[in-house]
């Protein structure tokens, strides 16, 4: 029997480009590891993605912490995230923070996804940080297999990075009343696009909400309205009060945003309320992507029926007509 070596070669080229193929279009999501500056205790992780396709629907990670070395400061979405719902939360028993995101019609662009902002409380070795993949899902709800890849906080060993000290310059939230609001908006986009406002990396925003039974606000400054009403909410940088914004919240949908005059009195301490965990919310988000594709199946199926019921007409018609077409011929001869 002879044998083509050709073909063989060229068998053996193709299995191996496939591999390779799949290698590289397999979604991961990794820390990218960070150097703690000699003159700052504070550090900040970035969660970045690789070759998410418009197939990932949904996702939901855990970066994990050794909460004796890390105290965490706050969270938020990073540039390259277009998603249609986003949430990030520390769960401080558990020091972990949990975050994940939906976006109905697929993640078509990779980048940097999260940031996580922590305080170093011992610097005597590298720190690592575990990233771990709870749930990545494609747009039928099945399981997507990826990669991860944890980070750590680098610890220079005698050796002092210098850095240009910046005069430090306290942000004043300037005028503006906004309108018009996107579901989910964050109010640290609402400051940079409709108050000119300008943060830094190493800026912490908290938010100090007045009446959280009718707005309440995530670490990464994401609005979530609950009930009818106007609260205010007072804005810190670093620890600073930078001003204070008038919400008003109406049919579960924010309706305005208005800077108002400081608030020098401390906001009473709100009721507490039970606390949705990311995965109750991701739960709730999957049964309305589920009702809007029932809804699409749905009028798929009226189109098909309807189709259906014009081809049986058309047949009936069409049998009539030769019915009596043959009737006629009969009739002539």
């Amino acid at each position: 029997m002879r044998i083509n070596i050709t073909k063989i070669c060229l068998i053996i080229f193709v299995l191996l480009f496939s591999v390779k193929v799949e290698a590289v279009t397999k979604p991961s999501f990794y820390i990218k590891d960070v150097t703690k500056y000699s003159n700052s205790n504070k550090v900040v992780i970035e969660i970045y993605s690789e070759n998410i396709s418009k197939n990932i629907t949904s996702w939901s990670l855990d970066v994990k912490y050794d909460s004796k070395k890390l105290e965490f400061l706050n969270s938020k979405a990073g540039k390259d995230l277009s998603a249609t719902f986003k949430l990030a939360e520390n769960v401080s028993q558990e020091s972990k923070v949990s975050m994940g995101a939906i976006n109905i019609t697929g993640f078509d662009k990779e980048g940097l996804y999260y940031q996580v902002s922590f305080k170093v409380l011992d610097d005597s070795t590298d720190i690592p940080v575990e990233l771990v993949a709870k749930e990545v899902c494609d747009k039928d709800g099945n399981d997507v297999s990826c990669s991860v890849k944890s980070g750590k906080i680098i610890i220079p060993k005698e050796e002092k990075i210098k850095t240009e000290t910046k005069t430090e310059t306290k942000k004043e939230i300037n005028d503006f009343e906004v309108t018009e609001i996107e579901q989910l908006e964050s109010i640290e986009n609402i400051l940079i696009n409709s108050a000119n406002m300008k943060f830094d990396i190493e800026d912490d925003l908290v938010y100090e909400t007045e009446h959280i039974d009718i707005l309440e606000i995530m670490d990464d400054g994401t609005m979530i309205p609950k009930s009818n009403g106007i609260t205010t909410v007072r804005i810190k940088n670093n620890y600073q009060l930078i001003g204070t914004v008038e919400i008003e919240v109406k049919d579960e949908k924010i309706i305005r945003v208005t800077k108002v005059e400081n608030n020098n009195k401390f906001l009473p301490e709100a009721t507490t309320s039970e606390e949705q965990t990311i995965e109750e919310v991701v739960e709730e988000y999957k049964k309305e992507i589920a009702k809007v594709e029932k809804a699409e199946r749905d009028k798929l199926l009226i189109s098909f029926c309807i189709i259906v019921l014009i081809l049986i007409t058309m047949t009936v018609i069409l049998r009539i007509y030769l019915i009596i077409r043959k009737r006629n011929k009969g009739g002539r001869l």
